[in-house]
């Protein structure tokens, strides 16, 4: 059963004995359904196109997937087919291969590139750290022209973070930045307390959050509500007033919920691709375990809604 909410679900994760389809792959600009090999694999170069598994095309695969993958919108069904370390989701994992094509050693992947089309049978081999799983990453920031580009790949609140927001602040006033661009088209989420001290290194006097509702002890209690305007302490420091917000399909969880309170605050210009998840949305997962097979299992205990009430509706932004 799914719940629309790409929070509750179960997660089978890979082990030394599970296998695959060593394919290393990514999606083609987030907007679009074609996966193009990031990495040379058996002759075919990178930069070409898998067209289709078994003669079944990636359009309608995508479709099928998303029967087996919990989700909110079609985008986070693309970034867990590659980027969600479960032997689930992963559309080459030999689980979902077999309930695509049956049972085999081996499995047909057509590719196209330089005019050609070319169909290979790729044998099943052994996960070994696959690399399109991502991990968390570590914040950094890189100049471009007189902008400052801050990355920010994980939402992980912590001294780290708090000392490499100040350091950003600190160098726009110094070095005369004239635009940011906050990173978080590789966020998969994390901790929803990373935005409020991004926003302290900004110019805004007042602002409100997402409102929270708890259902965690079976009835309704709302923890905070997003008609309350906060006051901003402000930083000593603070980011230019021009801010983009860069999002990808990968943009999910408290990665979205910044994106969404950036923009919602007048604070930021969402940039980039449509977000994996829904602006509102179920979230705050319980874990646990089943006891007589031992597999982990998440269930949302709380529901979030936008800052903005007024955009309820809108479901994705640029």
């Amino acid at each position: 059963m799914f719940f629309e909410d790409g929070h509750t679900n179960i997660e089978i994760p890979y082990t030394s004995t599970d296998r695959l389809l060593l394919l290393y792959c990514d999606w083609e600009g987030s907007e679009q359904d074609k996966l193009i090999l990031t990495e040379e694999i058996d002759g075919i170069p990178a930069g070409a196109y898998i067209i289709s598994l078994e003669n079944k095309s990636i359009d309608e695969i995508i479709p099928a997937m998303t029967l087996r993958i919990p989700h909110e919108n079609r985008n986070l069904v693309k970034s867990r087919m590659l980027h969600y370390p479960y032997a689930n989701y992963h559309v080459f994992s030999e689980i979902n291969l077999r309930w695509l094509f049956g049972k085999k050693k081996k499995y047909l992947v057509t590719f196209q590139f330089n005019n050609k089309v070319v169909t290979k049978e790729l044998p099943l081999v052994f996960y070994n750290a696959h690399p399109n799983f991502r991990e968390n990453y570590s914040f950094y920031y890189e100049v471009e022209n007189r902008s400052l580009v801050i990355h920010v790949d994980a939402c992980l609140y912590n001294k780290e973070y708090l000392d490499f927001l100040d350091d950003c602040a600190l160098f726009c006033k110094t070095n005369e930045i004239e635009k940011v661009v906050l990173d978080l088209s590789r966020n998969m989420g994390g901790s929803s307390a990373v935005i409020e001290p991004f926003i302290r290194h900004t110019n805004i006097d007042y602002y409100k959050l997402y409102e929270m509702l708890d259902y965690s002890s079976g009835s309704e209690e709302t923890v905070c509500r997003r008609d309350e305007m906060k006051h901003n302490n402000k930083s000593e420091n603070l980011f230019p007033q021009a801010i983009l917000c860069k999002v990808s399909y990968d943009t999910f969880s408290s990665a979205r919920t910044f994106a969404i309170t950036l923009q919602d605050n007048n604070i930021a210009t969402i940039i980039g691709t449509h977000m994996g998840g829904n602006p509102n949305s179920f979230g705050l997962p319980k874990k646990d375990i089943m006891q007589n097979t031992g597999i982990r299992f998440r269930v949302s205990t709380c529901y979030f809604s936008r800052p903005n009430g007024e955009l309820d509706e809108k479901l994705y932004l640029k």
